[in-house]
Formats: C-alpha cells, sequence, structure tokens
C-alpha cells in the first residue's frame, strides 16, 4: 500500500480563502427538517435515512439517540472539500439543522452491480469505506454519501507547518 503525500492544493484547493460560503439559510432549525421527512428509507449504526417530501433528489440523515456526531463531521468535511480538487467524490450537502440531529444530502441512489468498478477512490482519511457508501445522483454521477467516519490523526500531525505573521520576529529571522 503506498504512503500518500500531503498535497495542501489537493486537499485545499489553491485559494482556500475563495472557497465558496455554503448558502444562505444552509442551516435551520430542527422544525423545518421534522415537517419534510418523509418514507424511512434506510437504516445505519447512528442514522436512520428519508426521503424529502417536497424534494426527490434529496435525503435527510437523522441521527439516532446515540449523537449527531456523523451529521457534523459530513457538514465539516463538506465545508472543507467545497471548491476544491475532490469536491465531486462527494455527496453534495443541501443543509443541516441547527442541533446537528438532521442533515440533508443530494438522493445518492443504490449502484448497480456493475458501476462499482466506477466508483471514486476515496481519501485515505476516509474510513469505514464499505460498497453502500457509494451511491448515484440524479445526474448519474457516483459520490460517496456517507462520509461521516475519518481517521486525520496523522494527516494532521504531518501537516507542514507556518509562523503566524505576528510570530516572524527578527530574532526568529535571524536578522537581530
Amino acid at each position: 500500500m503506498s504512503q500518500s503525500t500531503f498535497d495542501p492544493a489537493t486537499l485545499y484547493g489553491d485559494e482556500p480563502e475563495k472557497r465558496p460560503d455554503l448558502p444562505e439559510g444552509f442551516m435551520k432549525p430542527d422544525a423545518e427538517f421534522e415537517a419534510r421527512k418523509g418514507s424511512h428509507i434506510g437504516s445505519g449504526v447512528g442514522r436512520n435515512v428519508y426521503e424529502v417530501k417536497d424534494n426527490p433528489d434529496a435525503d435527510i440523515k437523522e441521527s439516532k439517540d446515540v449523537t449527531p456526531a456523523p451529521n457534523w463531521l459530513e457538514y465539516f468535511i463538506w465545508s472543507a472539500v467545497r471548491g476544491t480538487a475532490i469536491e465531486a467524490k462527494f455527496g453534495q450537502l443541501l443543509g443541516i439543522s441547527e442541533s446537528g440531529r438532521f442533515l440533508m444530502m443530494e438522493r445518492l441512489s443504490d449502484l448497480d452491480d456493475a458501476e462499482y468498478e466506477s466508483t471514486p477512490a476515496p481519501p485515505t482519511w476516509l474510513n469505514d469505506v464499505k460498497k453502500n457508501a457509494f451511491g448515484r445522483n440524479a445526474d448519474g454521477k457516483i459520490r460517496i454519501r456517507d462520509y461521516g467516519a475519518v481517521e486525520i490523526g496523522n494527516l494532521l500531525a504531518s501537516a507542514p507547518t507556518r509562523l503566524a505573521g505576528w510570530q516572524t520576529t527578527r530574532k526568529r529571522l535571524g536578522i537581530g
């Protein structure tokens, strides 16, 4: 297994400060998601998945009683990968509830056996990569639909460091 190298341009885009902001109203009260919850279509260890009553191209993931951590993690990851080279690998998030209990994502339908060969290579930091973590959207694009478990310790530990502007003193630069 090859060891990947840290490439900030791939992970964060060439200009992360120009990454698009999440749309206005992305975070909404829990009651709005509860009201839009349609038929139950799936379950995992920590979440149930529902159709969205007024949007056939979206699903709602509801955290079970344990914790909304997977929803918050997917929100964090989506916020970080937007506008980067790896954005297209991930299912698009459409909103999250204020408590994190609910998360809305583009609908990613189950794949046929023949389609698994076309799944994108997931980042090495993504845990729990199983067949049903991938799905197909309304445009036929195959994306990762479950990215609520990650292992980023080694990635964070190997990330380059830099001095902040206020830390750049004459003494540190060796000129004083």
